[in-house]
């Protein structure tokens, strides 16, 4: 997003953001919220973001569906994509993403935007669950896990070749997010990462 924002300062415009995410591969509710409640940060410190909208893809081919929906709205020169992984079916079907829009919105510029990884395989940990960190009396921070967020939660990610509760806790900050190192339900390393 934050590359997204130095783009839209060079052309001396605004952005819209559309988030769409898979529904059809896995429930990532507590993931959804994460994010959700991340960008929600971000669009109240940045003064170039007008709207943000979430959208679900039920199959690659809702992606074209919807950019096309909101194209209608305005008229964008310029079109930034972030893409993830593609799955190869559908790509033969439906062609790539950036093969799809450049087809369609011929008229507008298509700028491909690299994603900063976070510091882990994503493979190698379980879906995100809410939690929180109690401070105990001797300073430790202990992870506990919880259905309902509140205002201090994050999301945990146990990782999956321990049997112990070992994993990455992120929590959202102002401009940015804080990832904590897990052992044994103890926080014991905390990295701060700029949005």
């Amino acid at each position: 997003m934050k590359k997204a924002e130095k783009l839209a300062m060079a052309f001396n415009t605004t952005i819209d953001i559309v988030i769409m995410f898979d529904v059809y591969e896995e429930d990532q509710e507590d993931e959804l919220q994460f994010i959700k409640s991340d960008l929600e940060s971000f669009s109240t410190t940045s003064q170039l973001t007008k709207n943000i909208w979430f959208e679900e893809l039920r199959s690659e081919s809702d992606y074209l569906k919807i950019l096309k929906e909101k194209y209608k709205l305005k008229a964008y020169s310029q079109l930034l994509s972030v893409n993830e992984e593609e799955h190869f079916l559908d790509t033969m079907i439906h062609s790539s993403m950036s093969q799809m829009v450049q087809k369609h919105f011929p008229e507008s510029d298509l700028h491909l935007l690299s994603i900063n990884l976070l510091l882990f395989k994503k493979d190698e940990f379980e879906s995100g669950k809410f939690a929180y960190l109690n401070e105990e009396v001797n300073g430790d921070l202990t992870l506990v896990c919880t259905h309902e967020p509140n205002e201090n939660s994050g999301l945990y990610f146990r990782r999956l070749s321990t049997d112990f509760e070992n994993g990455l806790f992120l929590t959202s900050i102002k401009n940015g997010t804080e990832i904590y190192k897990i052992v044994d339900r103890v926080a014991i390393e905390k990295i701060k990462l700029e949005l």
